[in-house]
Order: structure tokens, then C-alpha cells, then sequence
């Protein structure tokens, strides 16, 4: 009896160890990637959508790489200047001068478009903002964030209503 027991904790063990190590791999914790392969993937999702030629990928991946560089210039930048952690003032400028990176870099790319690529290019940019507001670790489930409408709990209201991610 104590054999298989012991015998079945093992291979539970195994099992939920195998199981950890998936999610790892496929949304747990995310791989590192390269800079090059993050761009790569950037725009084969922007090619998926807009239909590109070859010269319009070669261009907006230039586009992309001079985005990467000039975001990387500012944080090594910023990294010398400061040891301790930055403010919300600062993380907020921050924030800022990445927004407005992204869309000089958008309408660089816009202007490599056809007027029918355009149009697609709006509603991607528009997707790909409702995905990364939903895709920061402030899951919501449903209509209204929880299972049951309801707020999904965090950044609950004062007067009962839901965080304003959800409304």
C-alpha cells in the first residue's frame, strides 16, 4: 500500500512539474527577446494586417529600429543620471516621451501606406491599444470585469462602481 502511494505522489509531483514548466513557456512568464526578433514580430503582426509589399517591410523595420535605438539612447541616458528610483513625475514624462516617439514613428509609417492601408493601419493601431490596456496584469472577465458583471475588484469605487479600466 505504502508503494503506491508513494508511486502516485511521485508521478504527481512529475506531472505538476511538467505542467509548471509549460506555462513558463507559453504565457507564464514570458522569453526574453531580442530587440530584432520583438521588431520582426512587430511587423509581420503589421503585415498580417495590412497586407505589405517587401519594400514597405524593409522600410517601416528601419522605421522600427530607429524607434528602438532613439528609446534605448534615452533610457541608458536616464540610467547614468539617476541611481534611485524615478518619480511618478518623471515615470510620467517618461511615459510621454514614449507616446510621442510611437506616433512620430506611426506617422512616418503611415505616410509609407496606401490610402486603403491607412484606413486598416488605424483600426490596428486602435486593436493593439485595447489589447495592451487589457494586457497589463489588470485582467477583467466579462462585460463589466467580473465573473459576474460586476467589478473585477481591484480600483474598486468609492460609491460601488468599477475601476475606470472598465468602464
Amino acid at each position: 500500500m505504502k508503494k503506491i502511494v508513494m508511486t502516485l505522489m511521485v508521478a504527481l509531483m512529475a506531472t505538476a512539474m511538467m505542467n509548471a514548466q509549460g506555462h513558463r513557456q507559453h504565457g507564464g512568464q514570458r522569453e526574453m527577446r531580442s530587440p530584432e526578433k520583438m521588431i520582426e514580430m512587430r511587423v509581420e503582426r503589421l503585415d498580417k494586417a495590412l497586407n505589405l509589399t517587401a519594400e514597405q517591410k524593409r522600410a517601416i523595420t528601419d522605421l522600427y529600429k530607429q524607434e528602438f535605438e532613439a528609446r534605448k539612447a534615452q533610457r541608458d541616458m536616464t540610467k547614468d543620471d539617476k541611481k534611485e528610483r524615478p518619480s511618478k513625475e518623471q515615470m510620467e514624462a517618461r511615459m510621454e516621451q514614449m507616446k510621442a516617439q510611437r506616433d512620430a514613428t506611426d506617422a512616418q509609417v503611415e505616410k509609407l501606406l496606401t490610402s486603403e492601408q491607412q484606413a486598416k493601419f488605424a483600426q490596428f493601431k486602435q486593436q493593439e491599444a485595447k489589447h495592451m490596456k487589457g494586457g497589463h496584469g489588470h485582467k477583467h472577465h466579462g462585460p463589466k470585469g467580473g465573473q459576474d458583471g460586476g467589478c473585477c475588484g481591484k480600483d474598486k469605487k468609492a460609491d460601488g462602481g468599477c475601476c475606470p479600466k472598465t468602464e
